[in-house]
């Protein structure tokens, strides 16, 4: 017997109260009227794809990856860039820093031995002395003395002129061989050389730039300590009118060196890795930390702590070997008491070598470690605002990377 698809009477025919209701499509409803709900997709996701899509791998050729950096990326970085340079990243600097410590010891120690110690020679030997009047004190500090105070600053700039070619030339060194370090290029010490020397010229600029700064400022506190003593000497007013500002001023030019030193730190950086000249690489250093200033000054700050500290743990048993603790063992300045000054001479000069060679070594560890930070800190300023990263990037995947990475980048306009 023949059945027609929807008899009723069909067994296997639902009755039709237990039908199944009609499918309907998203957008209609149970009337099937469609309805417009505006742009809204299908709801839900699509069969077989995930509830995510995983963002893609940052690519990390060397030291750190290539993306802007977080402070643990700057951490990280600063340790994984011995591996890929680590004599151009040391030797360069704890040559340069024991050589002018040990000259501005050594120079130290002479001056106080051939001006400080006649002073206190003559107090150790004499019956009594008292200083009632600004005589006193002339008989006490002979002009000679005074003198000697300009003698010791011209030795001290030179020095220091010399120590800051040095070390920018360094900072340059080390600059090419972070950057290197970050493509995943390992660098030797000559091949740092050969590449720090191709930008001998802005380096050298920015070197003259800041060596008369800080002549500047070693030719100001040593004329304003000779002004001091003279005043002292005849007795003049002088000196109240000095003492306050000098000292309210000393805060407040602290201060405005660090806030310039913050805004001009990676000009060595500029100099050495966009082969610019020394105005421009101010000029980029200051553009760079335009709005990232506080970013900087926090990060220098922290690593310049977290150094100091450590280098104040490796120099701790050294810092007992000073001159005044020689002097004072001997009972130099105690008036009565038998000192043997030529053999105290003889120990100070002697202890310089100890004590510049000390000197120059942790002043080394700490200059390593911070230009090391400050040309991470350089890179990821260029990462943020001027897509370094993806130069960097393609030129590590293109095989066809410069001695420098990202040297052939141009600046473009901050955003």
């Amino acid at each position: 017997m023949s059945q027609t698809p929807n008899d009723p009477n069909d067994p296997q025919q639902p009755a039709e109260g237990w039908r199944h209701p009609p499918q309907q499509g998203w957008g209609q409803s149970a009337s099937g009227n469609a309805q417009n709900y505006g742009q809204y997709g299908p709801p839900g996701n699509i069969p077989g794809a995930p509830y995510y899509q995983p963002s893609a791998p940052v690519a990390k050729p060397g030291s750190v990856g290539l993306r802007p950096l977080s402070l643990g990326d700057i951490f990280e970085g600063t340790f994984k860039s011995f591996k890929y340079a680590p004599l151009a990243l040391v030797i360069p600097l704890l040559i340069v820093n024991v050589i002018m410590s040990v000259a501005g010891v050594r120079y130290f120690f002479y001056w106080m031995t051939h001006n400080v110690l006649p002073i206190l020679e003559g107090i150790n030997t004499a019956d009594s002395y008292t200083i009632d009047s600004p005589s006193d004190l002339q008989q006490l500090f002979p002009p000679a003395f005074i003198n000697s105070f300009w003698s010791l600053g011209l030795v001290l700039s030179l020095i220091t002129v010399v120590g800051t070619f040095l070390t920018v030339f360094c900072y340059g060194m080390v600059s090419v061989s972070v950057a290197r370090g970050i493509a995943g290029q390992k660098t030797s010490f000559t091949q740092a050389v050969r590449l720090a020397s191709r930008k001998l010229g802005g380096l050298m600029g920015l070197a003259g730039i800041v060596s008369l700064l800080y002549v500047a400022v070693i030719v100001v506190f040593a004329a304003t300590a000779v002004a001091m003593f003279n005043s002292v000497l005849t007795g003049s007013s002088l000196l109240v009118s000095m003492f306050v500002p000098f000292f309210f001023l000393i805060p407040i030019v602290a201060i405005a060196g660090a806030l310039i030193t913050v805004k001009l730190f990676a000009a060595p950086q500029a100099a050495a890795i966009e082969s610019v000249g020394p105005l421009r690489a101010l000029g980029r250093s200051w553009e760079l930390t335009r709005f990232n200033f506080w970013r900087v000054l926090g990060i220098l700050l922290l690593m310049g702590i977290i150094t100091s500290i450590a280098v104040s743990i490796v120099s701790a048993p050294f810092q007992t070997f000073t001159p005044m603790g020689t002097a004072d063992s001997l009972g130099v300045g105690e008036q009565g008491t038998p000192v043997e000054f030529e053999q105290l001479r003889q120990s100070l000069m002697g202890a310089s070598w100890g004590l510049g060679i000390m000197s120059g070594i942790t002043s080394a560890l700490s200059a390593i470690v911070m230009a090391i930070v400050a040309s991470l800190l350089y890179l990821d300023l260029r990462f943020r605002h001027e897509q370094l990263h993806v130069t960097i990037a393609n030129e590590s995947a293109s095989g066809q990377q410069p001695e420098i990475p990202g040297s052939t980048a141009q600046a473009s306009t901050m955003r």
